[in-house]
C-alpha cells in the first residue's frame, strides 16, 4: 500500500512562502486605507477654512471690525465664525486631532482693509504633524468720510 502525505519540512516551506507573499499584499492594503485617511483629513481641512471664509464674508465689515484685534501683526479673530466652530467639533469626534487657528489684522497701511489667515493642522498616520493647510482672504470697508 502507498502513503501520500505531506511531510512536516514541505508545511513549513508553503507556510513560510505565503508569509512572504502576504506581507508586502497586507502593507498595500494597510497602505492604502492610510491615504485615504489622509485624503479625507485634508478634504474636511479645507471645508473648515472655506466655511471659515463664507462665514466671515456674510457678515458686514463693520460686524467684524470690533473682533479683529489691534496692532500690525496677526491675533487670534474674536468670534464671528459659529458655524465654523460647530463643524471642527464635528471632525474632532471622528479624528480627535484638527486644530483650527483663525487670525485676522488691520492692513497696516489702510485701515478699511481687514486681512484673515486661517490654517488646519492634523495627525497623520504616522504620528507626524501635517503641513498647515491655510487660507488667506480680505475684506474691504468703506473709506471713512
Amino acid at each position: 500500500m502507498k502513503r501520500s502525505a505531506f511531510t512536516l519540512v514541505e508545511v513549513l516551506v508553503a507556510a513560510v512562502i505565503f508569509v512572504i507573499a502576504a506581507v508586502p499584499i497586507y502593507y498595500a492594503i494597510a497602505g492604502g486605507a492610510g491615504r485615504g485617511i489622509e485624503t479625507s483629513k485634508l478634504s474636511m481641512a479645507r471645508k473648515i477654512l472655506e466655511s471659515f471664509r463664507e462665514e466671515i464674508m456674510s457678515k458686514t465689515y463693520d460686524e467684524i471690525k470690533p473682533m479683529v484685534p489691534a496692532g500690525a501683526d496677526f491675533g487670534k479673530l474674536d468670534g464671528g465664525y459659529p458655524k465654523t466652530l460647530t463643524d471642527v467639533l464635528e471632525f474632532q469626534r471622528q479624528f480627535k486631532d484638527f486644530d483650527f487657528q483663525p487670525k485676522a489684522r488691520f492692513n497696516p497701511t489702510r485701515n478699511t482693509v481687514i486681512e484673515f489667515m486661517a490654517s488646519v493642522t492634523w495627525t497623520r498616520a504616522d504620528g507626524s504633524k501635517h503641513p498647515e493647510e491655510k487660507l488667506a482672504f480680505v475684506m474691504v470697508g468703506k473709506n471713512a468720510p
